[in-house]
């Protein structure tokens, strides 16, 4: 026999209390909402769970006939008790302020907005009275708080994606937050020469133009993400970008996206850093074979790296350089500096000639090394048995060393998003570069550049997300 949904519901309201606010925490707010039908004691049970997330299931839910604005209003307004987290992402409204100002009362620990069409959003005054804040998302946003901000004494998550700020304020921001762990910025304003200073910092990702990063007081900063777009944005000259960039002592992960090692090699080719890494463990590049500054780069680093043992590389090849070829080919081997690699991935391996030269340089490089995965291009090259075996064949300093070629799901899906992420970091820099410019000379906006802006920012987070789940 089937039992009615106020039979579960008075099953469920013997719990204790605290058990009821965990569950309905854990709910998407819709169906929060929805357990108001269940019983008349169970009417107003969601108006007091501590996370409240308008998202576009909310959207989905509510707005048939009413705005998301009353919607978001209405909840707020007839809200009970504390909100730990508070997310949103809505186009533009002048309704954002008002909503940000009931929640000043509230304990808010965790707090997202995200701004998905229109004009960037302008964080008010009162928004920066959150004390309590320990995650901070904003997306689309301008951050520009008062001059007696003190900064978020409890920060530990700070995301900031198409924002913008005044660089020495932001610094100032970054300094006055000392339990902050994770820094993550994507497209945001130009910086020139940024200076951290984060005792708790351990991760740090940048996406976007700038001079100098140095690290001046971040002893415990383990991993690095740095990407830098390949059509820089007007009145910056390439060779200005990334004139230095200090790497911590304690830094154990290293990740390089496209044009990164370009600007390395800007000073020349080196056999070496004048400082090592000593402890880096995992490096992480994306590069193009067809650029000798970068390939030099490459190895400089990975020879710089007494303890590393993992290499992760994501080949792009716009070109045939026999420059780059020759270079490979007249690098010593075995390299006494590999001997502690024990693992290489390969991903976007499409069988060029230059590609082929690195593989057979790190097999005969690295003494140590246990397996290379090769994840080719196209799943047509798993079919090439002329070129696999060839692969296989090549000489190898370790003898215990394993090659594998991954199998079509990963040639599928992993460089799909792989080239995915490139176009998008290519050309969302160049329209906005342009738009800057129109922007410049006719006084007008440009809208419709939102999509690109936030998509690439989207396939960005994707792509690093992946690989991270996957143990690229």
């Amino acid at each position: 026999m089937e039992r009615s949904d106020e039979s579960i519901a008075n099953d469920i309201s013997s719990l204790p209390g605290s058990i009821i606010d965990g569950i309905l925490a854990r709910l998407p707010l819709r169906d929060a909402v929805r357990t108001c039908v269940l019983s008349r004691e169970w009417r107003y049970k969601w108006k007091s769970v501590p996370k409240l997330v308008f998202d576009f299931q909310v959207g989905s839910m509510y707005l048939r006939n009413s705005k998301m604005e009353d919607v978001v209003y209405q909840v707020l307004r007839h809200h009970r008790g504390p909100i730990n987290k508070f997310s949103l992402s809505c186009r533009t409204s002048p309704d954002i302020d008002q909503w940000i100002l009931l929640l000043t009362s509230s304990e808010v620990q965790d707090f997202t907005l995200s701004i998905f069409w229109g004009d960037k959003h302008g964080m008010p005054s009162h928004f920066y009275a959150f004390q309590n804040l320990k995650h901070l998302y904003l997306y689309k946003c301008i951050f520009r708080p008062p001059p007696e901000f003190k900064g978020f004494s409890k920060l530990a998550t700070l995301d900031f994606q198409d924002v913008d700020y005044i660089p020495a304020i932001f610094e100032q921001f970054i300094s006055q937050s000392p339990l902050l762990e994770s820094l993550r910025l994507v497209g945001c304003t130009e910086l020139d020469a940024f200076e951290i200073q984060g005792p708790s910092l351990r991760f740090f990702t940048f996406h976007g133009v700038f001079k100098t990063i140095h690290f001046k007081n971040s002893p415990v900063l383990a991993e690095v993400s740095l990407s830098v777009p390949i059509v820089q944005s007007p009145g910056v000259r390439s060779s200005a970008v990334f004139e230095y960039f200090h790497i911590p002592p304690m830094l154990k992960k290293l990740h390089l996206h496209p044009c990164v090692l370009e600007f390395l090699g800007a000073g020349g080719v080196q056999s070496r850093f004048a400082d090592s890494f000593n402890c880096l463990k995992v490096l992480n590049l994306s590069m193009y074979l067809d650029r000798i500054k970068e390939v030099a780069s490459a190895l400089c680093l990975a020879r710089s790296s007494p303890s590393l043992q993992m290499l992760r590389v994501s080949l792009y090849t716009g070109g045939f350089d026999q420059a780059v070829i020759d270079f490979i080919r007249a690098q010593e081997t075995p390299d006494p500096y590999l001997h502690q690699l024990r693992r290489v991935v390969i991903s976007l391996f499409s069988g060029s000639e230059p590609e082929i030269e690195l593989l057979r340089y790190l097999l005969a490089s690295a003494a140590g090394l246990e397996e290379m995965v090769i994840a080719p291009f196209s799943s047509s090259l798993l079919d090439d048995a002329r070129l696999m075996n060839r692969l296989k064949q090549f000489p190898r300093a370790s003898p215990a060393a394993l090659v594998y070629v991954k199998g079509r799901e990963l040639c599928i899906i992993f460089p799909f998003l792989e080239r995915l992420v490139l176009f998008f970091l290519v050309f969302s820099t160049k329209w906005t570069a342009q738009a800057r410019l129109k922007k410049g000379k006719e006084g007008e906006k440009m809208p419709q550049l939102d999509w690109v802006s936030r998509f690439c920012s989207l396939l960005f987070s994707m792509n690093t997300e992946y690989k991270q789940a996957n143990g690229r």
